[in-house]
């Protein structure tokens, strides 16, 4: 019989949507009486969805993706592996959209126990993002906008960002 791993209860957000202030209320919640999480130490209680050793070891060896189909080929892994990395419940954020791409769900149900959407007005999210990436506001715009939008690390671990009031984009990608 094989292991249940619904365990990730995921804390999704566009990029810049309060993604960090939710995972340090919930830390500071679930945290014995009159302790604290420290923010910088976030990752302890909640980890990401884009978490580089999650990936080397879904790999097999170091992951250096060149291409969207190779950080496609180790994602169902890494996900496994996240949800099997502690018992119980685990908070992972993410900025993916619950799509599936190129054939597969980047949010796997498989893994997945619930999930906290957090949604900002997008005017407010425009120049907090544009300064993320380092692009005037017409680009980040522009970049909110556009349905296929990545982003991604030197590494090639990427999310999908594209636009959350669409999830029904053509192609491969479709509504979960």
């Amino acid at each position: 019989m094989t292991e249940d791993l619904r365990r990730i209860i995921w804390i999704a957000s566009f990029p810049k949507s309060g993604n960090t202030w939710a995972r340090g209320v919930l830390g500071n919640y679930f945290q014995p009486p009159g302790q604290s999480l420290n923010i910088n130490r976030l990752r302890d209680f909640a980890t990401a969805d884009v978490r580089q050793s999650f990936f080397d070891r879904a790999n097999g060896r170091p992951f250096r993706g060149r291409t969207i189909e190779d950080w496609m080929r180790v994602r169902p892994e890494a996900m496994r592996l996240i949800a099997a990395s502690k018992p119980g419940h685990n908070f992972v954020k993410t900025h993916c959209q619950v799509i599936r791409f190129q054939g597969q769900p980047l949010i796997p149900s498989e893994v997945t126990a619930g999930a906290i959407y957090l949604v900002r007005n997008p005017f407010d999210v425009a120049l907090s993002y544009a300064r993320h990436i380092g692009v005037d506001a017409d680009a980040a715009i522009g970049h909110m906008a556009d349905r296929n939008a990545t982003q991604g690390s030197a590494s090639g671990i990427l999310e999908v960002v594209g636009r959350w009031d669409d999830l029904s984009a053509p192609g491969s990608r479709h509504r979960v």
